[in-house]
């Protein structure tokens, strides 16, 4: 038997809808495949990617300070995490 996969309506705020839709056309995504796979890496793969990036750096071909901001971010709380992002879309859109 296959798997049923249900439509889920979504609302969202206009300008993420354009920047998912925006990463999507980059990606060479639909909207529904980016959305589906960023959900996927936040609640299954986030937290165990980052300690197999740990584990060996070197095989995500990550420089040694982008190990470490990962690492940085992971300690952050929620809040502060929450605080960067917005600064990192500030200057994002800034540039």
């Amino acid at each position: 038997m296959g798997r049923e996969i249900n439509p889920f309506g979504l609302r969202m705020p206009e300008d993420l809808k354009r920047r998912l839709a925006r990463s999507a056309k980059t990606n060479r995504r639909s909207m529904n495949a980016e959305l589906v796979l960023r959900l996927q890496h936040s609640v299954v793969d986030e937290p165990s990617r980052l300690s197999e990036i740990r584990e060996a750096p070197g095989s995500y071909a990550l420089h040694p300070d982008q190990v470490l901001l990962l690492e940085r971010y992971d300690s952050l709380s929620l809040r502060r995490r929450k605080a960067l992002i917005e600064f990192l879309k500030d200057t994002e859109d800034s540039a």
